[in-house]
């Protein structure tokens, strides 16, 4: 099973870290977040700022838990900490702090302030804000969006986000070859039209493209992911591994960066490796189902089933509602021949949802094993209607 999915990156937000090297405690305050583990992410990001106390983007990540628990008061002091490390960082974060609280005339202050150095947020994301609601409908507010904050640039790649965000990437492409055309560009144009190309499923010009943001912006651990997905797209796998380990090492050990490295190195059969990636993924997200597919696929490749049951059994206990756990398991227990064992599961998988093709599929080529072929023709005909071609062939070979 080699999947190359496309992590969307945004190469433009607000303090982005892709110069910054963190560790690996600041990634497991992120996890935490992403995993709405709030308490957990402050143990987190406390136990980093002890070997980083004077890096901004850690102070910032707390400012932000913070600003998440409602300790407001908690959380603009440590933005004003960033502040003190790294100026116009958190100017953002300190007028939402204000404004949620209903303090309008710092908040517009900050904001201000914000807007004017770079890089800043997008007026849209800014907009629709829930922390600004406070303030929204005040007369200062509406004054204040009458001044233009932006640059034609800024408000360029403010455009081309939107078509990226609403999957209109011809436009996007377009508009980006426009403003590209005949000219030295910025690194962060190629790489956003790096991003565009991959979404588009064209991924030997996304690797010329960011292979040029590289050469501007050489230690950007972004953009050397983004190369390392261009390339396993390409199936060109042999030094992706050396590349995501260069970016593993100028970030500080990202995690998303493991699960793409894990890709690489079972395409070219290490599976040993790449079980140990994967397995560092899941310990920052253990509820990613990819990550888990990858988890059972690299166990049985490597003859270590045992493994992605233990995982797939506590999954499933701490998550009883999800039918994908129940399919992937069955089709665990179908690589080993326990037909018998991944029927049960894949049952319970249908029971959850009825909707289900691939369970239905599964189920039939479990039935079949077991020479129960009126059972599995039934089972491939359920799932011909949800979509599963793969059914009509089987179908077409057991049943008459």
């Amino acid at each position: 099973m080699q999947k190359y999915v496309l992590v969307s990156v945004f190469l433009f937000c607000f303090a982005s870290v892709s110069a910054q090297r963190l560790n690996q405690h600041y990634y497991r305050a992120q996890a935490a977040i992403d995993n709405k583990n709030l308490e957990t992410a402050l143990s987190w990001i406390d136990s980093s700022a002890q070997s980083l106390s004077r890096n901004p983007y850690v102070w910032l990540k707390k400012g932000e838990i913070l600003f998440k628990l409602k300790r407001f008061t908690d959380a603009a002091e440590c933005f004003n900490t960033a502040e003190s490390f790294r100026k116009g960082i958190a100017l953002y974060w300190i007028a939402k702090t204000y404004a949620i609280q209903g303090n309008e005339p710092q908040a517009l202050q900050y904001l201000e302030k914000h807007l004017s150095s770079a890089p800043k947020e997008h007026e849209a994301t800014i907009l629709l804000d829930t922390a600004f609601n406070a303030i929204k409908q005040s007369k200062q507010w509406k004054e204040f969006w009458l001044n233009d904050w932006y640059t034609s640039y800024e408000r360029f790649i403010a455009e081309v986000d939107y078509y990226m965000a609403n999957s209109d990437f011809d436009i996007a492409l377009e508009l980006l070859n426009d403003k590209m055309h005949g000219k030295r560009s910025r690194h962060q144009l190629y790489a956003l039209r790096g991003e565009v190309y991959l979404k588009i499923n064209s991924p030997k010009a996304a690797e010329a493209d960011f292979k040029q943001a590289l050469k501007r912006s050489k230690r950007n651990h972004q953009y050397i992911h983004q190369l390392a997905i261009s390339l396993l797209a390409q199936n060109k796998h042999k030094k992706v591994s050396k590349i995501l380990t260069k970016a593993i090492d100028l970030s500080g050990g990202e995690p998303i960066y493991y699960k793409t490295r894990a890709l690489a190195f079972a395409s070219d059969h290490n599976y040993s490796n790449a079980l140990i990636d994967t397995k560092h993924y899941l310990s920052f997200y253990p509820n990613c189902l990819e990550a888990n597919e990858m988890l059972s696929s690299y166990s049985i490749a490597s003859g270590k089933s045992i493994d992605a049951l233990l995982q797939l059994g506590k999954l499933i206990k701490e998550n009883p509602a999800k039918e994908n756990y129940y399919l992937l398991r069955a089709k665990l227990y179908m690589e080993t021949q326990k037909w018998e064992v991944a029927i049960i599961d894949l049952n319970k998988a249908i029971e959850l949802n009825p909707s289900l093709g691939d369970a239905y599929l599964n189920r039939g080529i479990c039935f079949v094993n077991v020479n129960k072929s009126s059972e599995a023709c039934a089972d491939w005909q359920k799932a011909i209607k949800l979509g599963i071609f793969k059914a009509q062939e089987l179908s077409y070979k057991h049943c008459k």
